[in-house]
């Protein structure tokens, strides 16, 4: 439940008291206790309030603090695919500098990606973190990745060479990945500021899409964004 959804129905049963001890204390109070009986009626409703007031504040509190929690697991999940997106990357720039020479049969191997753990468990809370159209999206490519990896390892079996446009096609998917790690871990990871292996990872993102720049400068990743009309 949302807090302003809290506020409103804390708001609103307060209401419903004070109307209903305002009219229990005309009907059925003599008017000689009035007095006394809208002070009780009063003291009740503040006590009510006081209480309803560090409901609030606690819920708040722990909210804040399981979404700090969730933050932190995404962020260092998302720094461990990175370096396996990375990896890849750098691959994908070796095949293409004729360096290594994998068959296409072998990819599905060589590139694979284990399945995520924290992002399937906090799914349904991913909405309060700051970035979660990019957690989403970062997952997505990946996923992506794995299935294209699989469709050229299919694809003309008798042919072990990767064709250039395959090879492109590839690397913008990892390089896609890696920007959206990186936009992750930059808005995300206030918290985790002056964590050592963050920062490692972080530096190890931006070395690693910097190189793949040189090699696949043209790629859909690098293109500028349009401005919006």
């Amino acid at each position: 439940m949302r807090r302003s959804n809290i506020i409103a129905w804390t708001i609103l049963t307060i209401a419903i008291l004070l109307v209903a001890a305002f009219t229990v204390t005309v009907l059925w109070i003599h008017p000689d206790d009035w007095a006394s009986a809208l002070g009780g009626v009063l003291g009740s409703v503040v006590g009510f309030l006081g209480a309803a007031i560090s409901v609030y504040i606690l819920f708040d509190l722990q909210i804040k603090d399981e979404t700090a929690r969730i933050s932190g697991a995404i962020i260092r999940e998302v720094a461990e695919f990175s370096r396996v997106a990375v990896g890849n990357l750098h691959l994908c720039e070796d095949i293409q500098n004729k360096r290594v020479s994998i068959p296409r049969a072998h990819l599905p191997e060589i590139m694979k990606a284990s399945d995520p753990v924290v992002y399937p468990a906090v799914a349904d809370r991913i909405g309060r973190l700051r970035s979660p159209q990019h957690v989403v999206a970062f997952h997505n490519r990946i996923a992506q990745a794995s299935v294209v990896v699989r469709l050229i390892a299919l694809k003309y079996p008798t042919w072990p060479d990767m064709h250039p446009d395959e090879l492109v096609t590839l690397a913008n998917i990892w390089i896609t990945v890696c920007q959206l790690a990186a936009q992750i871990i930059d808005k995300e990871s206030s918290a985790l500021a002056r964590d050592p292996e963050i920062a490692f990872f972080r530096e190890h993102i931006a070395a690693g899409l910097k190189s793949a720049q040189t090699i696949f400068p043209n790629v859909p990743a690098f293109a500028p964004m349009e401005p919006n009309p």
